[in-house]
């Protein structure tokens, strides 16, 4: 803290929340050095094995640290270890490697480097922003084999962490999952990057591990040296050098407030209905890529599981995950709260996306669009498999399955004719399944939204993927900055999709759930009631909040509120509206919607 000096506030996105202050302790992240060397033929044998070495060394410091990670930390996180693991290990990283060394003559660091490129575009290719971020843990493994190969020690980050003396925040360009798990219960209290998302890897550890945490931060090593007192706001994305004393007294009496309304929220809910003031019930569920964020599930109140991502389980692998393999999965994610329903998402990823195991690698071509159901309809083998793991696990609880992409109400008579067939094998092999399986239609693209009357009778439930729907309604993508100002949930087009959806589903009598981003956003809770949603699926901490105003709700009031949003012509027009009613009849949790907190 330094009066005299001017501070500097930096902004980024809010990865994980807290206020913390402490010491800038700043992790090199410039790139090992890579020579580009071309190599005579009798030189390719050396290099390979070169190569394999450093893997087999990278190999065996991951697995020392998930043994260390094991044992301090429990198992919650292993799984990100796991996946470093079997990316060391992978055709399409080292094997790429080896073939640019012999069929390009080249050095192994050069070779690795070329392979390591492929892979990040891979990645980057990806719709989705969840496989996007899977680029900090190539980044990760790459770095570890290049320092290898150059017999360079990899264990800075456990160097400054032996370092550290008193509270210190770390600066670096990127960290990885593994990395941030080894800041758990040291004296780094928080972290601060230029690379990262919100939807990062390593940013759901972060929260996972209540790290307070900030990410894409421009200007980050420009502004910061060694030993600076910054202040780290990970609710604002704010990170401010050289604070003043009144700068810190103030975020942190501002945080404790808000962990005090957060803390009663959380612990008032706990065994409570979301049920409005005139009886209207709203299941408060939550979305799940990782089994390590089961418990998490329970201990902020959710009821149950309304979204699990299953495409985890087909990356960064050799093969396809086996039937077994999955069920196994797929039972664990059931048993974890029997009674509560969980929503089994089929894989939602393409030939011309995921990198599919070798197995079947060369039977795929590139085609634009093939993505989701239509891919797995292509692929049936690889569909039916994860529909029998599916129907075996569903003895174990209460679950539905989920059907993303869908156009057309043919497609869904086709997942159907297959289940029953997985049906009458399983009877036939005396395998037991569950008769009340129910199967639902994620809507997320127009043409399925402007045919939801069509195809709400061919389903039990629908559910409504706001973050696909929004950017395919407005073409814009959610990751533009130029034109991010179009990404708006409250756009008039998409309240007018929403209340098709709405209509369909109510006038059939079926479930009416949303598991997009939207539905984590406690501003527009009142909207979506007034929707009529019956259930709503987000991260866990976003469930206490949503609760509440759930409960301090009427269905009548949030009705009237969406009809009147119509009168509108622009987005800006209507977030107006929806904010001032918002603050007006949640004025004590305002810190929670984005305003500034109430004094006591």
């Amino acid at each position: 803290m330094a009066d005299s000096v001017s501070s500097v506030v930096l902004q980024g996105s809010d990865a994980s929340p807290g206020v913390v202050v402490g010491r800038a302790i700043i992790l090199d992240r410039r790139r090992t050095n890579t020579p580009h060397a071309h190599i005579e033929a009798t030189e390719i044998d050396h290099e390979i094995d070169r190569l394999q070495k450093a893997v087999q060394k990278s190999l065996k410091q991951i697995r020392n640290l998930r043994t260390r990670v094991e044992s301090t930390h429990g198992g919650e996180h292993i799984q990100i270890l796991e996946a470093h693991e079997l990316m060391l290990q992978d055709d399409m990283l080292v094997q790429q490697a080896i073939e640019h060394i012999a069929e390009k003559n080249i050095n192994a660091e050069w070779a690795l480097q070329k392979a390591l490129e492929s892979l990040k575009e891979f990645f980057n290719e990806l719709d989705s922003e969840y496989f996007k971020e899977r680029r900090s843990d190539v980044e990760f493994v790459g770095d570890h084999i290049l320092r290898n190969l150059a017999e360079q020690e990899s264990s800075s980050l456990m160097d400054l962490i032996d370092q550290a003396r008193g509270d210190s925040i770390l600066v670096s360009h990127s960290l990885s999952p593994a990395e941030a798990i080894q800041l758990h219960g040291t004296t780094i209290v928080g972290f601060c990057t230029v690379a990262g998302t919100k939807t990062a890897h390593t940013s759901i550890v972060a929260r996972s591990l209540e790290i307070p945490s900030v990410v894409g931060v421009v200007g980050l090593h420009e502004s910061i040296g060694a030993g600076d007192t910054l202040l780290l706001d990970g609710k604002s994305g704010e990170i401010i050098v050289h604070p003043t004393k009144k700068q810190i007294d103030t975020r942190k009496r501002r945080n404790r407030r808000l962990q005090k309304i957060t803390d009663r929220l959380r612990a008032d809910g706990l065994g409570v209905e979301s049920k409005t003031t005139d009886g209207f019930q709203v299941q408060l569920s939550s979305n799940l890529d990782l089994i390590e964020e089961l418990p998490s599930i329970n201990s902020h109140g959710a009821h149950g599981v309304g979204l699990f991502r299953t495409e985890y389980l087909y990356l960064n692998r050799q093969t396809l995950p086996t039937e077994d393999e999955q069920f196994e999965a797929y039972s664990q994610v059931l048993k974890s709260n029997p009674s509560a329903p969980v929503t089994i998402r089929t894989l939602d990823i393409g030939g011309d996306k995921l990198d599919v195991p070798s197995a079947v690698r060369n039977q795929l071509k590139p085609f634009f669009g093939l993505r989701a159901i239509r891919y797995c309809l292509r692929e049936k083998k690889i569909f039916r498999t994860q529909l029998t793991a599916l129907m075996r696990a569903s003895v174990h609880g209460r679950l539905r399955i989920l059907i993303p992409f869908i156009t057309d109400v043919t497609e869904i008579r086709q997942v159907k004719a297959i289940i029953q067939e997985i049906r009458s094998e399983l009877a036939s092999r005396h395998v037991p399944f569950a008769d009340d399986v129910e199967l639902g239609a994620m809507i997320e693209i127009p043409s399925a939204a402007c045919i939801a009357d069509l195809l709400v009778r061919e389903v039990d439930f629908v559910s409504v993927g706001t973050n696909d729907l929004i950017q395919y309604t407005l073409a814009i993508s959610r990751e533009s900055t130029d034109i991010q100002y179009l990404y708006h949930p409250l756009h008039p087009a998409v309240l007018r999709m929403l209340r098709w959806i709405s209509d369909a589903a109510h006038n059939e009598g079926i479930r009416l759930t949303m598991c997009g981003e939207m539905a984590a956003q406690p501003m527009y809770s009142v909207v979506l009631l007034g929707f009529r949603f019956n259930e709503l699926s987000m991260s866990p901490p976003a469930v206490p909040i949503v609760r509440e105003i759930i409960k301090r709700s009427d269905l009548r009031s949030a009705r009237d509120l969406v009809n009147g949003l119509f009168q509108f012509s622009t987005y800006g027009e209507v977030e107006r509206h929806v904010q001032t009613y918002m603050l007006y009849h949640f004025r004590d949790l305002q810190s929670l919607l984005g305003g500034e907190p109430i004094d006591d």
